[in-house]
């Protein structure tokens, strides 16, 4: 049986796509920054790639994955070999961690962000 090559080809290339899709949404940005109350469609579509960049660090996950399991699975080392020695309460306090260290971040740039004259959320 040979390794899933169509999940980690059309992650890729997916992942490809939007990085043009990101740039070209920049630069048209970019284009009408003094005029984007003109452009409400732009301001739409710019609200809707809003998941985008999660998607795309999805695929990338993806083709990280599928592109480095079957070079374990298939004969140059076991999946038990590759395993890494990180306990449960290890991966729990990190994950703790990044909510706090996130948390408190959100939390000061919302502050900062109210504090300041003319600014909306």
């Amino acid at each position: 049986m040979s390794p899933p090559f169509f999940v980690g080809y059309a992650s890729f290339n997916t992942m490809v796509a939007l990085v043009f899709y990101f740039a070209m949404m920049t630069m048209s940005g970019w284009l009408k920054r003094n005029r984007l109350t003109e452009s409400p469609g732009y301001l739409k579509l710019v609200l809707y790639s809003i998941p985008l960049p999660y998607a795309a660090a999805e695929l990338g996950w993806v083709l990280a994955e599928v592109g480095r399991q079957p070079r374990i699975v298939y004969g140059i080392m076991k999946t038990s070999d590759a395993v890494s020695p990180v306990g449960t309460s290890q991966v729990l306090t990190t994950f703790v961690a990044f909510i706090v260290v996130y948390g408190c971040w959100v939390r000061w740039v919302s502050i900062s962000f109210l504090r300041t004259p003319g600014v909306a959320l």
